[in-house]
């Protein structure tokens, strides 16, 4: 499943931290650390999964898309998953509101 970076965290150029998404985020499961909550991005309702075991924002791609958001191409961020994979971002959507 391709992710964007929906919401950077300002970073120091020399020394990106890795970053990471916990298998219960990518997967779309619940577990203690999680949080369902529904926002809206526009007008269109979204379901966001809030994950303290997460340490950037990621939304999928195919929700780019259907709402039209503007991605732009960007340096890959190689992002590793609760189980040890490691997946590549090489978009970014910035000033995305999210509204709940």
């Amino acid at each position: 499943m391709p992710l964007i970076e929906a919401f950077p965290v300002a970073q120091e150029p020399d020394d990106p931290p890795p970053a990471q998404i916990s298998f219960h985020a990518i997967s779309g499961h619940m577990a203690l650390e999680t949080l369902c909550v529904i926002g809206f991005i526009f007008d269109q309702k979204v379901l966001i999964l809030v994950d303290r075991g997460s340490t950037h924002n990621f939304i999928q791609e195919c929700l780019v898309t259907t709402l039209g958001l503007h991605a732009q191409s960007t340096p890959p961020l190689h992002v590793m998953i609760g189980n040890g994979t490691e997946i590549e971002c090489l978009q970014i959507c910035k000033h995305v509101l999210l509204q709940f």
